[in-house]
């Protein structure tokens, strides 16, 4: 019999933003190691938990609230209520983490948190239905990238200054230019369903160059952060993973309406990523002086 946990994160399917989530926190929190912050575990792992169930939490808004898969797929989601239910159980279980950790740290947190809730409800949620008003997009840069770094930071640091800002930046872009690619396949699906997103807006093409410069332009940062000595030197490892990128990014100029085509450029960026983001993490806890 499968434990427990496996069966309940097998409810969701689109596990990889779950897993994703993390590693934005993980950041903030080695930011603030690097930056030689005393290291508090005991807040460090209740964050990641709170994180973890709001982003589970989110995942299954998404998937009660979003009616596109299925009205274009043949598998009708047959307990859709209960994906509701799952995350009301989710951001409740979340909520006293977060009070305790406000009440420990200070009221920052909780305000970030809300902003986080708030993002997610509303991402797919009436009446704002930010995915459906081309504000999907910003929302996911902001939700994976400055709060999810910020909180973290802020609860190892008790406060939120420029260099938490600047790296909060580098998760956000790549989360972004995958949000973008993983919305061009969809676009006519997303187009029929009403959905006004950047891809729907601005078009397959001109999507797909948007996608390659916020994919390239958090390279840029981890650059610039380097050179301005906000990130250690061994940060730029992260420039291992060009290939990643380079690879994805040829896929879509030449695939961008050829949907089969598209899924190892998704998948790259995906792996991308994960890549840049555990280098970066890794780069700050060896890079300490």
């Amino acid at each position: 019999m499968k434990p427990f946990f496996l069966r309940f994160f097998r409810l969701i399917r689109y596990r990889f933003f779950v897993v994703a989530g993390a590693l934005p926190y993980v950041l903030g929190a080695a930011v603030a190691f690097y930056y030689s912050v005393p290291f508090n575990p005991a807040f460090f792992l209740l964050g990641l938990l709170g994180m973890v169930l709001a982003f589970t939490g989110v995942e299954a808004f998404n998937e009660y609230f979003e009616p596109t898969d299925r009205l274009f797929s043949e598998n009708v989601v047959q307990a859709s209520h209960y994906k509701f239910w799952l995350g009301v159980g989710c951001f409740a279980l979340a909520l006293p983490i977060g009070i305790y950790l406000t009440v420990q740290t200070g009221v920052l947190v909780i305000i970030l948190a809300f902003l986080g809730f708030l993002i997610a409800f509303f991402y797919v949620g009436s009446p704002l239905r930010l995915i459906y008003r081309g504000l999907g997009e910003i929302a996911i840069f902001l939700a994976y990238g400055p709060l999810m770094v910020l909180g973290s930071y802020y609860i190892q640091s008790l406060k939120v200054d420029a260099v938490a800002i600047f790296s909060s930046l580098i998760p956000g872009t790549l989360i972004l230019s995958l949000a973008i690619l993983n919305e061009i396949p969809d676009y006519y699906q997303d187009m029929l369903a009403g959905k006004r997103n950047i891809v729907v807006r601005f078009g397959k093409e001109k999507s797909g160059t948007l996608y390659m410069t916020t994919l390239f332009s958090s390279y840029g940062l981890i650059l610039l952060g380097v050179a301005i000595q906000v990130l250690p030197w061994l940060s730029l490892l992260t420039l291992l993973s060009l290939p990643l990128a380079l690879k994805g990014s040829s896929l879509v100029s030449r695939y961008y309406d050829e949907p089969a085509k598209l899924l190892p450029a998704v998948n790259n960026t995906a792996l991308n990523y994960l890549a840049v983001n555990a280098i970066l993490v890794i780069s700050l806890f060896l890079g300490k002086s």
